[in-house]
């Protein structure tokens, strides 16, 4: 019960025992209460109502499909890069477009966009790509938190990589 082991908590304890114990074996059957609510004093703190009110954090794709056409629509990218980079970097985060972008999502795509052996370049630059986008969306008060920018600060491609992507 979230008490210390008191011959004073000890009572209370068995005080509270005492009036499930006689709730249940009430003739009228109708006095016990399931939650415990009554005999622990706990209040409510939200109701059904104030949950749905909660905002619910946008879809990665939400965000994503948003970031892309503002770069577009701004010239930060031309329709040809669009077609060329855009596309190759939205499959990168497909499976992941259709979630939330809360922190669980983002530790699941990084995870995922770690164990890529390919594509690193690409990879990096998504890192950064994602952070703005976050950059951008917290600005906006769509989020709260960039959750790429230690994605985009520590993701490295090694040399080796390096050197095999100027080979091909």
């Amino acid at each position: 019960m979230g008490r210390s082991d008191t011959p004073e908590n000890h009572q209370w304890a068995n005080q509270i025992a005492a009036r499930i114990q006689a709730d249940i074996d009430h003739p009228d059957g109708g006095f016990f209460d399931p939650t415990l609510a009554k005999y622990l004093e706990i209040k409510q703190l939200t109701t059904i109502t104030q949950l749905r009110n909660l905002k619910q954090p946008p879809k990665l794709g939400e965000l994503w499909h948003e970031f892309v056409g503002w770069k577009l629509q701004t010239k930060q990218i031309q329709k040809t890069t669009y077609k060329k980079n855009c596309i190759v970097y939205t499959n990168f985060i497909k499976d992941f477009l259709d979630y939330s972008l809360n922190l669980d999502t983002a530790n699941n795509l990084i995870k995922y966009l770690l164990v890529k052996q390919s594509n690193c370049q690409q990879i990096k630059k998504l890192f950064g790509l994602l952070s703005n986008m976050c950059q951008r969306a917290t600005s906006n008060q769509r989020l709260t938190l960039d959750y790429f920018q230690e994605g985009k600060k520590t993701y490295t491609v090694t040399k080796k990589s390096q050197q095999l992507l100027r080979r091909l």
